[in-house]
């Protein structure tokens, strides 16, 4: 009895955890365009890590008389004591993130729900660091804290109160009327500048537990040892990121005197909130005193989750690979079929459909058409933004709002027409910054784009003449020496000033010219076989996905030019990590594209201008306009496949990739199992058939068009994440194993509330 309320109890903490924490990514995620996606990582660490309970509140290690109501014991769990300090730092950080799902539940719910948490989370933490393998305390232990853990630890601790300081600097310049654009560059770099992304093909999980880790093991460092980093972090709150050396390395700089003044300001305000809590919660308020508990702190949450995060992983793969059907076939393709069917059964009008499968923030892979009356498909971009300049000259259109909905349909015409004009009678007023280290070399790029630099000075200079300078851009060449100078003068630039750009020209040319290279080397693979195929691999190992296509479509019994169709797509999601100005909406969209209906009326939400031209798009290639076989048979350029459609953006070079055609399955799925009886019983002829089956087709069935990752790839992943779970709440694999460490303490009376503090006291806490 006692086992089966524990269930129950438990199911529902679990409940209550996974849509508080999904509420509170979204929202976090929503926001990844004000926050840079270091910092993200760094506010979810601190959030979520589930040890950081019980060590962020600062200067909490510095006892006086004023504190000891904080010492009482409040419950113990075997023979660790947790004290009130615990349970209201704990409880505050659990209030701040889930304090919007109370209403939810009753006030005992929530009580209950808390402590088992804590619980749970105590035990994780102690479990992690007994298995922590120490040459001289530990020998038998069998997780690893290496040297590049340890770096990472310490960067995030750096990196934590960096953030802390800095928000407090912007508030400064905020209070003294100061533009949010006009603030110094380390400050415009933790909102606004992006970190650079790189392209990586899809690549399968694997589970290897790497042992040779204990040959890197290194120690934890000692509360007196992170205290004597305090100099090291004072002064790194007192450089910026400049940019980066030729290894890829930050290189920082020291803050410039001009701006000393404010940066002290916030770092003396950040040690008088350490002050007024330590007077708060009746501990020393010596100002290095706080500053170095708060700096071990904040050390030891990021060390305990890291310590976690390698035992968790640990265990999670010595579990996949001691028990080969954890992730069978049977659990993968059960997973695969309850979805299809569900989004059969769930979208049952084309209206519920359409708004589904078209919502930027959740849209789910597609396995089924809705039966309606009209198709949906999915586009890749490529954004080449307007210049500065020509930006400026659109914004001074008298008609001009940045609502195109807002706009009567006269006025939205006359403001297209005067903007193309602006677009059409700049020479340079289309150009886009290539990220020439893009993560691919099979990409040639260098040939397709110009240097650039603009000058202030030269903006209205009249060079234009000649095409060198246009509106203030200098287009330039590149020196032996590696310096960079105008074609009509001998006038050199500051190289980190100078940006490799293309323009839409430039990119479609790429576009065409890097297929040929590609087919040229896929053809020669398809007709190859045995030591010839090898050597054709070894010789563009960076294609190496390409080559698996090759393989995988070519046992499918696909021709060639069904293969060199899927090439193309490969090669534009490249070209759009290296060239556009737009970065996708969420995870599965960079793999999928945009969804779009082909009804008129139907924009989702994709900006009016730029849904009608993809339907145009996708219209001509349905009517046959866009002669696809003559593209892929090597008489037509493959860029034919693309359409240029102008928005308030810049221009898109958009590419349809998957259509849905009503009524229809991904991959015909309905065709190849029909006859079949939906069973998962591989202990039967009839499942084991069944299971085989819907492997082997979802194995060769790719997600999209531009990826390399399969079906299977896709619901094995979705699987493994649900077992591994999030940083917030465990998955269902350590679920299990954290309700059996409950169950177990509970039946052995090892949790005993000493004075337990209720709902209302807990509240009285915060």
């Amino acid at each position: 009895k006692l086992k089966y309320k524990l269930l129950i109890f438990y199911k529902k903490i679990v409940d209550f955890f996974l849509l508080a924490s999904y509420n509170l990514l979204v929202n976090l995620f929503r926001g990844t365009f004000i926050l840079k996606k270091r910092f993200l990582s760094l506010v979810l660490g601190i959030c979520f890590s589930f040890i950081s309970l019980f060590s962020l509140t600062s200067c909490s290690l510095v006892k006086t008389d004023e504190d000891k109501a904080n010492s009482e014991v409040i419950l113990k769990v075997g023979d660790a004591e947790i004290t009130k300090k615990d349970i209201k730092s704990a409880f505050s950080t659990y209030y701040q993130n889930n304090s919007s799902y109370f209403s939810y539940n009753t006030n005992e719910v929530i009580e209950e729900s808390f402590y088992q948490w804590v619980i749970a989370r105590h035990l994780l933490n102690n479990t992690s660091a007994n298995a922590l393998y120490d040459a001289d305390t530990n020998p038998n232990g069998f997780i690893y804290y290496t040297k590049e853990d340890a770096d990472d630890v310490w960067n995030n601790v750096l990196e934590y109160i960096y953030s802390q300081v800095s928000s407090l600097e912007k508030k400064l310049y905020s209070q003294a009327g100061v533009d949010e654009n006009k603030y110094p560059s380390w400050l415009q770099d933790e909102d606004e500048e992006e970190e650079e992304s790189s392209f990586t093909s899809y690549t399968p999980s694997t589970f290897d537990i790497d042992d040779s880790r204990i040959d890197k093991a290194v120690k934890k460092l000692t509360d007196d040892e992170v205290k004597a980093k305090l100099n090291d972090v004072t002064d790194y709150l007192f450089e910026y990121v400049s940019g980066k050396d030729a290894d890829g390395n930050d290189v920082r700089n020291e803050i410039e005197e001009k701006y000393f003044a404010k940066r002290n300001q916030a770092y003396a305000n950040y040690v008088s909130s350490l002050v007024a809590s330590a007077k708060a919660n009746g501990t020393s308020t010596d100002k290095k005193t706080c500053l170095e508990e708060d700096l071990l702190a904040i050390y030891k949450a990021y060390y305990n989750s890291k310590i976690t995060s390698i035992y968790q992983n640990y265990i999670l793969n010595d579990y996949l690979s001691q028990d080969e059907t954890a992730l069978g076939n049977d659990v993968v393709v059960k997973a695969f079929v309850e979805a299809y069917y569900a989004q059969k059964q769930n979208y049952s009008t084309e209206k519920e459909y359409i708004s589904k499968i078209t919502d930027s923030e959740g849209a789910p892979l597609i396995l089924y058409s809705y039966n309606g009356e009209n198709y949906f498909f999915t586009v890749q971009h490529i954004l080449v933004k307007y210049t500065d300049y020509v930006n400026d000259r659109i914004g001074e259109i008298p008609e001009y709002t940045s609502s195109s909905a807002a706009r009567e349909k006269e006025i939205t015409d006359v403001f297209k027409a005067k903007r193309q004009d602006i677009v059409d009678e700049n020479e340079l007023g289309l150009l886009t910054e290539v990220n020439l280290d893009a993560g691919f070399d099979s990409v040639n790029l260098e040939d397709f784009g110009n240097y650039y630099y603009f000058d202030e000075e030269l903006e209205n200079s009249g060079i234009d003449t000649v095409k060198h300078v246009y509106n203030g851009y200098v287009k330039l060449v590149k020196n032996e020496d590696g310096s960079y100078q105008n074609h009509f003068d001998s006038t050199k630039y500051d190289e980190d000033k100078v940006v490799f750009m293309a323009n839409l020209d430039d990119i479609k040319r790429a576009y065409n010219e890097n297929y040929n290279t590609w087919k040229g080397y896929v053809s020669s693979y398809y007709d190859a076989v045995g030591e010839a195929a090898l050597e054709i691999r070894e010789a563009h190992a960076d294609m190496e996905y390409v080559f698996d296509t090759v393989d995988t479509m070519k046992s499918n019994s696909k021709e060639l030019p069904e293969i060199l169709e899927k090439v193309a797509s490969y090669l534009f999601i490249e070209l759009e990590w290296a060239y556009s100005g737009d970065k996708l909406g969420n995870e599965l969209s960079n793999k999928i594209g945009y969804v779009i209906s082909n009804y008129l009326g139907e924009n989702g939400n994709w900006v009016a201008d730029f849904a009608i031209g993809s339907r145009e798009l996708a219209s001509e290639i349905d009517s046959g306009d866009i002669d696809l076989q003559a593209i892929f048979n090597g008489e037509a350029p493959v860029a034919g496949l693309l359409k240029a459609v102008t928005t308030e953006y810049g221009v898109h070079l958009i590419k349809v990739e998957n259509v849905y055609k009503p009524n229809t399955s991904i991959g015909n799925f309905d065709q190849v199992i029909e006859g079949l009886e939906i069973n998962f019983d591989v202990s039967t002829e009839e499942g084991r058939v069944f299971v085989e089956t819907v492997a082997d087709f979802m194995q060769s069935t790719y997600i999209c068009s531009g990826s390399n990752e399969t079906l299977y790839d896709y619901y094995y992943d979705k699987i493994y994440g649900s077992l591994v779970g999030t940083s917030s709440a465990s998955g269902t694999y350590f679920v299990s194993i954290e309700y059996k460490w409950l169950n177990d303490l509970y039946t052995d009376n090892k949790i005993v509330y000493v004075n337990k503090l209720y709902y209302d006291d807990l509240l009285a806490l915060i």
